[in-house]
């Protein structure tokens, strides 16, 4: 698998809150990626998988590139 070799994956550090009802829920999450489309539409994935809610129950506050 030779594209794997060139492709950046980066750690993101995602915080956010998650709106359930009428719950807030914080979270913080890190997530490999190549861009940050990609980590968000990941996000978004996991979290309205794992707790039911829609993406607009999901609020993105920050994403940051975590250094190794």
């Amino acid at each position: 698998m030779p594209w794997l070799i060139d492709m950046n994956i980066h750690l993101y550090t995602v915080k956010g809150k998650l709106r359930t009802g009428r719950q807030i829920i914080s979270f913080r999450k890190i997530i490999p990626g190549t861009k940050i489309g990609d980590v968000i539409e990941k996000v978004y994935c996991e979290l309205g998988s794992r707790h039911k809610v829609k993406r607009r129950q999901i609020i993105i506050e920050e994403i940051a590139e975590k250094m190794l």
